[in-house]
């Protein structure tokens, strides 16, 4: 009877679990993916401006402006640390 159990909680952990990793993996993967594809994206376009405008200050605003929207990843984990941790 105990090895049954044993078996069948073995089991139950399978089953529950490996969908878990499996899912956590895939969401890692995709972290990792948009972390690597984000700087090209940026690059790319940073060359292109340089490549059309001619006036230092005008190449300056243009890459100010892009670099705007791109969020420090550090600073969001540690906001988010501040959020999960003052709810929590």
């Amino acid at each position: 009877m105990v090895a049954d159990l044993g078996t069948s909680l073995g089991a139950l952990v399978l089953v529950l679990g490996f969908p878990v990793v499996l899912l956590v993996g895939l969401w890692a993967l995709g972290r990792l993916e948009a972390w690597m594809l984000q700087p090209e994206e940026h690059a790319a376009e940073i060359k292109r401006l340089l490549e059309r405008e001619d006036e230092a200050d005008d190449v300056e605003a243009a890459v100010t402006r892009l670099v705007a929207g791109v969020a420090d990843p550090q600073a969001e984990r540690l906001r988010q640390r501040s959020m999960s941790g003052s709810s929590g």
